[in-house]
């Protein structure tokens, strides 16, 4: 199904792997801003000036609900058996099958602060080359990607 030219939606697919798909991570947020936002509304009730503080800190929990909402929406890298979805923004997301990616590799780099950030990179046959973010705890999920394209390179290749 076609949206705007060039950004394809896939919908029910089974997926085997979903990247930047982390709902979870709005529980701690969630119980941070219900305490400091009651604490602030108690305190202004009560007339106390540091309502304005725990305000500022409401105001700024609130600012970082609304952007991880964002990033839950906007980017995330779906994996199949049979190619992946990656979408960067809302509403430019494309659903690749292996044979498309002509090669995928794995890098690191080393971010400002000394944190080592690693990337999913691909290049498409028309020569686009895609780096994508992602943390840790989905090594194994693009391992299996980069693999998954490989062998397609390589089945390829033989042909």
């Amino acid at each position: 199904m076609k949206l705007l030219k060039g950004v394809t939606i896939v919908k029910n697919k089974n997926w085997k792997y979903k990247i930047g798909v982390d709902t979870f991570s709005f529980v701690p947020l969630t119980i941070s801003l219900i305490i400091f936002g009651g604490v602030t509304v108690w305190l202004k009730i009560a007339d106390n000036g540091i309502f304005l503080f725990t305000g500022f800190i409401s105001a700024l929990l609130i600012i970082i609900a609304l952007y991880n909402l964002y990033r839950l929406f906007a980017s995330k890298l779906l994996i199949s058996e049979d190619g992946f979805y990656h979408q960067t923004h809302i509403g430019n997301g494309k659903f690749y099958k292996y044979l498309d990616i002509e090669e995928a590799w794995i890098s690191e780099g080393r971010s400002v602060n000394g944190v080592i950030n690693k990337y999913l990179n691909y290049r498409t046959f028309d020569g686009t080359v895609v780096k994508y973010y992602f943390t840790s705890q989905y090594t194994d999920e693009i391992e299996y990607l980069v693999s998954q394209i490989s062998k397609e390179s390589d089945n390829q290749n033989e042909e």
